[in-house]
């Protein structure tokens, strides 16, 4: 276990662009994971990490002994980062976790209005039940709650991304305020961090997940895409993380910064879908209305695939990982494939089951083991060789009825 205290360091420095000290103690038999900013002053806070007889996960954030200057900072944070701090708070319980948090040894939300003194602040997060199977999940685990520990605390201070080559220890000498001060608030990596709680680590165009694709090596990293760029916002702009904010893959967000300003995520998507479905959806005409009587489900069929299906030949058709969970997968009778512009037929559904990606794609490029939704195909029902053309939904599915079809044909 002392092995991971390097690890850990390790990982918070990458995260949060600051130094950090991470030591283990013993207690009553169980490892306690104590992180702080590295400073010479006791200026800042401590996070401490623990598992509770291997079924509580514990969380304590405390001031350091001379942290009355942080203190200060947190007692008049501004509208934004109070809202970057209740969105974190919030996102917390979002995934099981009891959030205490005292200001003045009461509970923040016992006060009316935002406390404007605080003499004294303390955080008690737990998290119940937990699942570690082995080594690996425990440290993974301890990493990600000293990781929200540190950003429930910087969502209130003034942090921002260091430069890489100035050297930790100079920026982190006695009597350092603060690791990083920075009026350029919409670069602190807790925007970052919110981004991703709520958004995921799968690439917003793509799908790519690197962790899927990688292993761990690929755990819980993407890139965060600023829709605006940074350049661009002027003195005073607002950063709003939903509005703003999207994770992309590295190769895709590489791709976007291909001109100046950037790509639109809209213009991107369209690139890649007819690279890789000869179409994009952009250009497609709406979407038509659901009823009660959809059982046609509408799938795009990628380049690779289309003469099978074209020839009406195709034996199955699997979706990807966020099939649309309004559609009802029992009332799916027929199944229409779309390329080259639109819909030309339909096959028979004869029955909707799950598999691995790896049980479906025999070639040697997956080894996925995540579920897919499979769709078993009987006979194929030709309908005109005119494309019938329609604005996919999310994910470029659509459900409609067959008698819609027909009629639209």
């Amino acid at each position: 276990m002392n092995g991971w205290c390097n690890k850990l360091k390790e990982t918070l420095e990458n995260t949060f662009s600051m130094p950090f000290e991470v030591s283990l103690s013993i207690v009553d038999g169980e490892e306690h994971f104590i992180c702080i900013p590295k400073n010479e002053g006791d200026l800042f806070f401590t996070v401490l990490v623990y598992l509770h007889n291997q079924i509580r996960l514990i969380v304590k954030i405390e001031p350091q002994k001379y942290g009355r200057n942080m203190l200060n900072e947190m007692a008049l944070a501004d509208e934004n980062k109070k809202n970057n701090f209740y969105e974190y708070l919030s996102l917390l319980k979002d995934v099981g976790a009891k959030v205490q948090f005292n200001v003045n040894e009461l509970p923040l939300e016992q006060y009316p209005n935002w406390p404007v003194i605080w003499q004294s602040f303390s955080c008690k997060i737990t998290k119940v039940p937990i699942e570690t199977s082995n080594q690996q999940d425990t440290f993974y685990l301890i990493s990600e709650w000293l990781q929200h520990g540190v950003s429930l605390m910087l969502s209130l201070l003034t942090v921002n991304e260091m430069d890489t080559n100035i050297d930790m220890d100079v920026i982190a000498g006695e009597g350092t305020k603060y690791m990083v001060l920075s009026t350029r608030y919409e670069r602190n990596p807790i925007n970052r961090r919110i981004c991703l709680l709520k958004k995921g680590y799968t690439c917003a165009v793509c799908g790519t997940n690197l962790f899927e694709k990688y292993g761990e090596i690929g755990r819980n990293y993407i890139q965060v895409h600023h829709r605006t760029p940074v350049s661009m916002m002027g003195e005073g702009y607002i950063l709003d993380i939903d509005r703003d904010l999207i994770p992309l893959c590295p190769n895709c967000h590489t791709m976007i910064h291909r001109k100046y300003p950037p790509y639109s995520i809209d213009e991107l998507e369209g690139f890649w879908e007819e690279q890789n479905y000869g179409f994009s959806t952009m250009a497609a005409e709406p979407l038509p209305k659901l009823n009660n009587q959809s059982n046609v489900i509408v799938g795009i069929v990628k380049k690779d695939s289309i003469d099978c299906f074209k020839q009406g030949k195709a034996k199955v058709y699997y979706f990807g990982k966020k099939f649309p969970s309004k559609y009802n997968i029992k009332t799916i009778d027929y199944f229409a494939p779309y390329y080259e512009g639109g819909i030309r037929g339909y096959y028979d559904v004869i029955a909707v089951r799950t598999a691995n990606k790896s049980e479906i794609v025999t070639n040697n490029e997956s080894q996925d083991e995540d579920i897919r939704i499979v769709l078993d195909l009987g006979n194929y029902h030709f309908i005109s060789d005119t494309p019938l053309k329609m604005k996919l939904a999310y994910y470029n599915y659509a459900f409609l009825s067959l008698q819609s079809l027909l009629e639209n044909n």
